[in-house]
């Protein structure tokens, strides 16, 4: 029985991408993925865990923003206008970066002069990077909504032909431009998701065992290849390319698996749902600037790696929430994020 797009579990798939990116997060200190104040034994499993943690994370979460914003779209008729999109967008978007960067910048990164400083902002902050890139995503798909329906074939021959010049972009040190044009595949996949969601579930239905497996084994494969490329240009590249068969996959995998979740009856696991999706927006700014502080303790040092991992995860995720809880019963803290 194939079943239709379910909103109700898109909150389930919400809070799971969340967590999922912050999870992938704190996997950073042991793989060399960020520069903290103590020295973290490199872990050659933990970096392979995290590697594959990172082939779900990011490309699901890119995914479920352009699976809602063709709900809204298609569903609820939102956005009739290029203008009208710009305008609450900036508010959501481009607002936030532009107050949250520069605290980032100033706190975690380093730099030497102004032009320095321009540079982190451009290319962007941390993890706010995400922000500017799925502005300019929302931008770029607006234009080309129309013709990506009158033709859907020919739309994702254009999406992968984005995809493949990806490494031209990042060597023009093109900042969001160049990221919106990589996750882009994402956001149109989780666009036509909701849009042929018929066609989609019937193909999708009772192959979850199979995806799985393709997408390990290809993960694995990845792994055994990475390792045997000697140039870190070369092995950039191969990356980059290996995260598109396997973040479709992945989002194969888990839609198909939540969309076909019943919604639970206990009140208080739902309600915590919800809450965690309300302030989604607030634990991902949050998230990142707490789990560098955490990392900044020598006592993680004393604790094996997966119990500093888990540990981290759960209460970066609590505290998150937390803040997010206390600044959103504010109405700047609103307004800040466009709410």
């Amino acid at each position: 029985m194939v079943k239709k797009v379910s909103i109700e579990n898109l909150l389930y798939l919400r809070v799971f991408a969340l967590c999922m990116v912050v999870l992938r997060h704190s996997f950073a200190p042991f793989t060399g993925a960020w520069d903290t104040k103590i020295d973290f034994e490199l872990n050659e499993f933990v970096s392979i865990l995290g590697q594959y943690v990172s082939s779900i994370s990011m490309p699901l979460y890119i995914f479920i923003s352009g699976l809602l914003f063709s709900f809204l779209r298609n569903k609820l008729d939102k956005y009739p206008t290029m203008r009208i999109l710009i305008k609450k967008k900036t508010k959501r978007l481009l607002i936030p970066y532009i107050v949250f960067a520069p605290l980032y910048i100033l706190t975690f990164l380093t730099f030497d002069n102004v032009k320095e400083f321009i540079f982190h902002f451009w290319k962007g902050a941390g993890h706010l990077w995400f922000l500017t890139m799925i502005f300019f995503t929302f931008l770029v798909f607006y234009l080309l909504e129309e013709k990506f329906k009158n033709n859907f074939k020919l739309g994702f021959i254009l999406v992968l032909l984005f995809f493949c010049f990806f490494p031209f972009y990042f060597y023009l040190r093109l900042g969001p431009f160049a990221q919106t044009l990589y996750y882009f595949p994402f956001f149109y996949i989780g666009y036509f998701f909701y849009f042929k969601h018929n066609i989609i579930n019937k193909w999708l239905y009772n192959k979850k065992l199979i995806l799985l497996c393709s997408h390990t084994i290809i993960f694995l494969i990845t792994i055994y290849v990475q390792d045997k490329i000697v140039n870190d240009l070369f092995k950039s590249i191969f990356n980059g390319y290996m995260k598109l068969p396997l973040g479709i996959l992945s989002i194969c995998i888990i839609f198909s698996f939540f969309n076909d979740m019943q919604m639970s009856k206990n009140v208080t696991f739902n309600n915590l749902l919800n809450n965690i999706s309300e302030k989604s927006y607030y634990i991902y700014i949050i998230h990142q600037p707490l789990l560098k502080l955490l990392y900044s303790s020598p006592f993680l040092l004393k604790i094996k790696p997966s119990w500093v991992i888990s540990i981290s995860f759960l209460s970066t995720l609590l505290l998150s929430l937390l803040f997010s809880s206390f600044i959103m019963k504010y109405k700047l803290g609103r307004k800040l994020i466009g709410a």
